[in-house]
C-alpha cells in the first residue's frame, strides 16, 4: 500500500515529465527508422518496426516508474542530467536485449534500429528534458504545481536555513506552507511565511494542508525523533542536513532538496491505530468545516 501511494505521488509530481519522455521515446524511435530508411538499406518485415518499438516504449516506461528516475530532475545539472538519461537508457535496453533475444521473430529484426534506437532516444530525452525545465523554471509553471513543504526547525536558525534553502534551486521546486520551531531558543524569524511555535501545530498543519514533503533541522536527538514520528505516520517525505543519521530507516538515502544534498527518508510504517486516529482527525475536521459552512449559509 506505501509502495503504491509512492508511486502515484511520484506519478502526480513529474506528470508533465514523464508524458513528455514518451513522447519523445516514440518520436525519437521513428526518427531512428526514418534514419534507416535513408540510408537505403533493403527494409523486410516492417512490422517488427511496430512492434519492436511499443515494447522498447513499455520497457522505458516501466524503468521511469521503478526507478524513480525524475525525482529531483529540476535541480539536475546538464551533466547530471546525460548521465541519468545514460542509466535510465542502458537499463532500458539491456531489459529490451533480453526481450529480443527471448523472442523468436526477433531475429529478423533490424540492428540498425537496435542501435539507432539507442542513439536516437537518448540525445533527443536529454535535449528535450533540459529544454522543458528550462521553460518550467522560467515561466513559473513549477511554483503554481509544486508540492507543499513544511519547514521543521531550531527557533534559534530559522532565518539562517530558510536563506540556505532559498539561494539554491528551492524555491522553484516546492511551495512552503508554513515554518515550525521549537519553542525554546533565541528569536530570529523574519519572513512572510506562515509561522508556528510548537511542534504540536504539526498535526494541524498536516490536517488542513496538502504536506508532501518536510525538511527538517533540530539539533535535540529527541525533539528530532518526535518530529520524525509525526510526519512518516502522516505520509510525509523528509529531508534532513547531511550528517550522521542514528535512525536507520530502511529507504534513508542521499538526495538533492533545494539544490542541495540531504538525507531523505520516506520509510513511513504507521500502525494500525496511528491510520485509524488520522482518519478519523480528518472526518472530524471535514464534517466541523462542512457544518460551519452550512451555518453561515444558513
Amino acid at each position: 500500500m506505501k509502495s503504491i501511494k509512492k508511486l502515484i505521488l511520484y506519478i502526480r509530481r513529474h506528470l508533465d515529465f514523464l508524458v513528455l519522455d514518451m513522447v519523445t521515446f516514440a518520436l525519437a524511435y521513428m526518427l531512428a527508422v526514418q534514419v534507416r530508411r535513408a540510408l537505403k538499406f533493403k527494409i523486410t518485415h516492417e512490422d517488427l518496426f511496430v512492434k519492436f518499438g511499443i515494447a522498447a516504449l513499455v520497457i522505458y516506461l516501466v524503468v521511469v516508474l521503478v526507478s524513480y528516475n525524475l525525482n529531483g530532475i529540476l535541480a539536475r545539472s546538464f551533466p547530471r542530467e546525460i548521465r541519468a538519461v545514460s542509466l535510465q537508457m542502458i537499463s532500458t535496453w539491456s531489459i529490451y536485449t533480453i526481450v529480443l533475444f527471448l523472442l523468436r521473430e526477433a531475429h529478423d529484426f533490424s540492428r540498425i534500429i537496435y542501435v539507432l534506437g539507442f542513439c536516437t532516444c537518448s540525445t533527443c530525452l536529454v535535449v528535450v528534458r533540459t529544454i522543458w525545465k528550462g521553460v518550467v523554471k522560467h515561466t513559473g509553471m513549477s511554483k503554481r504545481f509544486s508540492p507543499m513543504v513544511l519547514i521543521v526547525v531550531d527557533r534559534s536558525r530559522a532565518q539562517r536555513v530558510l536563506q540556505g534553502l532559498l539561494s539554491g534551486s528551492y524555491e522553484n521546486t516546492y511551495k512552503i506552507v508554513g515554518v515550525v520551531t521549537n519553542e525554546s531558543g533565541e528569536d530570529n524569524y523574519n519572513d512572510w511565511y506562515p509561522y508556528y511555535e510548537g511542534f504540536q501545530n504539526i498535526s494541524e498543519i498536516l490536517l488542513n494542508r496538502h504536506v508532501q514533503d518536510a525538511f527538517v533541522a533540530l539539533d535535540d536527538a529527541e525533539e528530532e525523533a518526535t518530529v520524525f514520528k509525526m510526519l512518516l505516520d502522516a505520509g510525509v517525505t523528509i529531508h534532513r542536513s547531511l550528517g550522521d543519521s542514528v535512525f536507520g530507516y530502511a529507504s534513508e538515502h542521499i538526495d538533492i532538496f533545494g539544490g542541495k544534498a540531504v538525507i531523505t527518508i520516506d520509510d513511513t510504517q504507521p500502525s494500525l491505530v496511528s491510520r485509524a486516529d488520522r482518519i478519523w482527525r480528518e472526518y472530524i475536521s471535514k464534517r466541523a468545516k462542512k457544518k460551519g459552512r452550512n451555518q453561515q449559509d444558513s
